[in-house]
């Protein structure tokens, strides 16, 4: 569990907080025996129902673990976001920010 969290200028400035929180969300309730030090957040727009909604794509690599959720938000968006894990601290980072 993160005691500790912190985000990147990119986050902060292109990430709105509810989806910083989803994100942290997701992180923190894994069903897996070990959390990688590297999670990945995939987040894109899809097409659903006649609207378009947020698809959020999961998934570390050691031991793979793989999720996704779609969820309803005003304005979807488009971005690859890392989670970096140390154990009691974590860092939330734009891919590009790595």
């Amino acid at each position: 569990m993160c005691i500790n969290r912190y985000i990147t200028k990119g986050i902060k400035a292109e990430i709105p907080q509810f989806m910083q929180d989803v994100l942290w969300y997701m992180f923190e309730v894994m069903e897996i025996s070990k959390k990688d030090e590297l999670q990945i957040f995939q987040l894109s727009p899809v097409s659903e129902a006649e609207s378009i909604k947020q698809s959020i794509e999961h998934s570390q690599e050691c031991p793979t673990y793989e999720m996704k959720n779609i969820i309803t938000v005003e304005k979807p968006l488009e971005a690859k976001i890392y989670v970096i894990n140390y154990g009691s601290c974590c860092f939330m980072m734009l891919a590009n920010e790595y």
